[in-house]
Parts: C-alpha cells; sequence; structure tokens
C-alpha cells in the first residue's frame, strides 16, 4: 500500500459532519484514529467501524479502565445462555434429581457444604 504524500509527512485530519478521523504513519503503518465527543451527560459516540470490528450491539456491556493516561475500554465478556434443569429420576436410588446435562460442571458435598455455610 502507498503512503498518501500528507501523511508521509505528518497526520492528517478529515473532518465530516460526523466528527473527525486523523490519519498519520507509525512504525510505518498508516494509523486511523476516530475522534468523538463525550455529551453533556457522559455518553460516548463509539463510531460504527469500531463497533461492527469488535461486534459490540446496543446494550452491550463494556468495561472502562485507565492505563497510561488513557481511557480504554473492553468489551465485557458475554455470559453463557443459563442451562435448562429437568428433575429426572435417578437410575440407581430411584429418587427424583435435577439433571442440566452431561456437560454440566460436578458439585461435590464440600461445595455444598461451604454455600450452606453462610445460611443460619
Amino acid at each position: 500500500m502507498s503512503v498518501p504524500p500528507a501523511v508521509a509527512g505528518g497526520a492528517v485530519r478529515l473532518r465530516t459532519d460526523r466528527g473527525s478521523l486523523d490519519i498519520s504513519q507509525r512504525c510505518g503503518k498508516i494509523v486511523l484514529v476516530m475522534q468523538t465527543k463525550v455529551s453533556t451527560k457522559g455518553n460516548v459516540l463509539l463510531p460504527g467501524s469500531i463497533r461492527r470490528r469488535l461486534g459490540i450491539k446496543a446494550g452491550d456491556e463494556l468495561n472502562a479502565d485507565v492505563k497510561d493516561g488513557n481511557i480504554v475500554l473492553t468489551p465485557k465478556p458475554k455470559r453463557k445462555k443459563p442451562r435448562k434443569a429437568r428433575i429426572i429420576e435417578d437410575p440407581v436410588t430411584g429418587l427424583p434429581v435435577i439433571d442440566v446435562g452431561e456437560d454440566a460442571p460436578i458439585l461435590t458435598s464440600e461445595m455444598v457444604r461451604e454455600m450452606l455455610a453462610d445460611f443460619p
């Protein structure tokens, strides 16, 4: 990819009705920095190209942090869908038990004791 002369010599700012885009060259790579503003309510609009690249949809949660003087927004990991439980008859004892699937984590007696220790 050839570098436009204006970018090779420094940064270029393109202004649009939706904001501005800074184009610069760092370490031999063209870097695009999209600018946005903070609203009076503290809201920040993420550019659509960034949302699409990261798969961020309306209502998704982001973790906000400050690192080296920069604001870092990271998509919060999405939770797995809750397992559907069903009551079945235990083939050995014949008693009703809750089944949540074969790949469910194993719940030990010790884990149950620790959970119940907090109850009066």
